[in-house]
């Protein structure tokens, strides 16, 4: 194993698993990692527009992203019917947006399946990642406007405020009406929403959020980099989508950076608790106590189709991590 991959394994738990010989794909740090819709390792580098994808801890094989667009960096990979991998992808050159994408590795054939155009957002905005709904062929993504952060859904190349109203120990809030739209002024929104993610049939939606006691408001030197209130406490939010129900974590949480659900109502939440930061681990319905499954900071985390594992990304090692989820 190269001296990369054996100077991340010195800095990860014990209950983590690094990717077995990562020196054979060694073309930068992986900044995206996610399954195939049958249980194979996803990853993207940075260093090249290249997707890899293969058995867990075998040699794994390359297919260019280059047909997917210019200027391409993934956000987010997220699992679609075999063998297409879908892609949340953002775009530059003379056609800046966010566009979902079913890939092929195979042929190396990218098809659409929603964009929004990025080039009209107001200073110190952007799109985060997002994740695209099979059953019901929508998308949904986080944002960013003046640090107020969002979640939305994408009708045509329009981004809607997510429609949800959540019962909270202050009173019920409704997201549609609390949250600024894409191209608003400023962050003025009296409640924030970040990281959604979506179980692998569709039917739990999770993301973060943040009340806070006044309106928010961010300092603009501020506002890029990190959303407002990030230090402060943000609970997951969970809706089922079959029968509507909603659910809020009593578990509070600090430096929201992204969740992860199964069909069977497992939730995976990457923040803080305390001063601690790591991977939790409850059921959607009672998430009061949560287990805590490793310490550190991790983004990209994605669940393996059959439950068992988590594939995610711990800030400062270059090559992605693997946590067994707790029985």
């Amino acid at each position: 194993m190269g001296a990369r991959c054996a100077a991340g394994a010195a800095v990860i738990a014990s209950t983590l698993m690094l990717l077995a010989g990562c020196g054979h794909s060694d073309q930068g740090p992986v900044t995206a990692a996610g399954w195939t819709s049958d249980g194979d390792v996803v990853l993207v580098r940075e260093e090249a527009a290249v997707l890899w994808t293969g058995h867990r801890g075998g040699r794994l094989r390359s297919a260019s992203l280059g047909g997917v667009c210019y200027g391409l960096t993934v956000m987010s990979v997220f699992a679609l019917a075999a063998p297409k991998i879908g892609l949340a992808a953002s775009c530059g050159g003379n056609d800046p947006r966010l566009a979902f994408v079913s890939f092929d590795p195979a042929t190396g054939q990218a098809q659409p399946l929603a964009a929004v155009p990025s080039v009209d957002l107001p200073l110190l905005s952007a799109y985060g990642g997002g994740i695209w709904s099979e059953p019901d062929h929508s998308a949904f993504l986080g944002y960013t406007t003046l640090g107020c952060a969002g979640v939305g859904t994408l009708t045509g190349a329009t981004v809607h405020p997510l429609d949800v109203e959540i019962a909270l120990p202050g009173g019920p809030i409704h997201l549609a009406d609390a949250l600024p739209e894409v191209g608003g002024a400023g962050c003025t929104a009296r409640a924030l929403a970040r990281a959604p993610s979506l179980s692998p049939h569709g039917r739990y939606l999770g993301f973060f959020v943040h009340v806070c006691a006044t309106p928010c408001n961010a300092p603009m030197p501020d506002a890029w980099s990190k959303p407002v209130a990030v230090d402060d406490i943000w609970r997951v939010v969970v809706q089922d989508r079959v029968n509507g129900t909603v659910t809020v974590s009593d578990a509070q949480f600090r430096w929201p950076l992204d969740t992860a659900l199964t069909d069977e109502g497992v939730l995976v939440i990457s923040a803080g608790q305390g001063d601690a930061a790591g991977l939790y681990q409850c059921r959607v319905t009672t998430c009061d106590t949560p287990i805590r499954l490793a310490s550190g900071r991790f983004d990209s985390v994605n669940i393996r189709p059959d439950g068992e594992e988590l594939i995610t990304l711990r800030q400062g090692v270059d090559e992605p991590v693997f946590v067994p989820l707790s029985r």
